[in-house]
């Protein structure tokens, strides 16, 4: 019984721990977004239109080994009038429905809105958040250079501040599954990995010494058939 408790336990402290890894290597991530590490990526810029072809977006995605970024602005019209301005420069064209759900705006207006989209985490993204932003048909910059007639909504972050350019610093904490599951198990694992073999090093060391493996009670005079009187402990070869 009490090496189930000890196996539960351990279990219970590395599950923590592959959450706490989690969220801290996803929060890292994120800082690389907010540092324009993203722009470095070469984005690709693409079309995405809704499924009955009435709306339309222009697409700036950028992926890279610790998150994805999506960057929607409305546009108004259909492909082919936009085909007819761009001539041979017009990007590829993707349907929404190709584009995870939570990777895709739920509304359009033909406003010139952004809708940005990240996931972020490490070995797979395991942190999202969206922000929703807002522009009047005048952009009018104040004086501390942040945008004027500027709305901001955020979803799955907390919205900290707002840099000069308007746009929001945040912490996200909304989980990407399977993405989260599979890190927390990851680095729980490492955790159970690494404790378990520093367990197994020292319990040589204390046998070494002739000292009790599990608690390091000596064991001078004791024969070697003898349980350890602090622990209980039979001696391990």
């Amino acid at each position: 019984m009490r090496c189930t408790r000890k196996h539960i336990r351990r279990g219970v402290v590395a599950i923590f721990v592959g959450v706490v890894a989690t969220v801290a290597v996803a929060w890292v991530s994120m800082a690389l977004v907010h540092s324009k590490y993203v722009l470095l990526n070469a984005p690709t810029i693409s079309l995405v239109s809704s499924k009955d072809g009435k709306n339309l977006w222009v697409l700036t995605s950028s992926t890279g080994e610790l998150y994805r970024s999506f960057i929607y602005f409305d546009r108004t019209g259909t492909v082919e009038e936009f085909a007819s301005q761009a001539g041979d420069r017009l990007p590829i064209v993707v349907e929404m429905d190709s584009i995870s759900v939570h990777l895709r705006p739920q509304s359009h207006d033909g406003s010139g809105d952004f809708h940005n989209f990240c996931d972020v985490g490490w070995p797979l993204c395991s942190l999202t958040w969206s922000v929703h932003q807002e522009f009047d048909s005048v952009y009018v910059a104040s004086p501390s250079g942040e945008y004027l007639h500027h709305r901001v909504h955020v979803a799955g972050a907390w919205h900290l501040n707002n840099d000069k350019e308007g746009v929001p610093n945040v912490l996200p904490f909304m989980p990407v599954v399977p993405g989260f599951i599979i890190n927390t198990l990851f680095y729980a694992t490492i955790w159970l990995g690494i404790t378990l073999g520093i367990g197994a090093w020292r319990s040589r060391r204390r046998i070494r010494q002739n000292r009790c493996a599990r608690c390091g009670y000596s064991r001078e005079g004791l024969e070697s058939a003898s349980a350890c009187p602090e622990c209980g402990t039979l001696l391990t070869n």
